[in-house]
């Protein structure tokens, strides 16, 4: 069986998180706003709807845990320095 084009991109590649526009996700975005000097909010939106439907197709599974070890790697890779 072949992967959808979307498989293993539920969430946003927070390694290029850009601030003051959608850093979207199949499933998930992350909006962070910044205007001067630091960050003035941060967001998380769910696209409840796509989320249904990545819950209905049959990768689900491995493309979830693909997803999550990306998070996990690029958080790891961010601490490094």
């Amino acid at each position: 069986m072949c992967a959808p084009d979307c498989y293993g991109l539920m969430f946003p590649d927070v390694s290029k998180l850009q601030f003051n526009k959608p850093n979207p996700g199949k499933v998930a975005t992350i909006e962070i706003e910044s205007r001067g000097i630091g960050i003035q909010h941060r967001a998380l939106l769910i696209d409840q709807p796509q989320w249904e439907t990545c819950l209905k197709c049959d990768r689900f599974e491995d493309c979830y845990k693909l997803g999550m070890a990306k998070l996990l790697m690029q958080q790891t890779l961010a601490t490094l320095s």
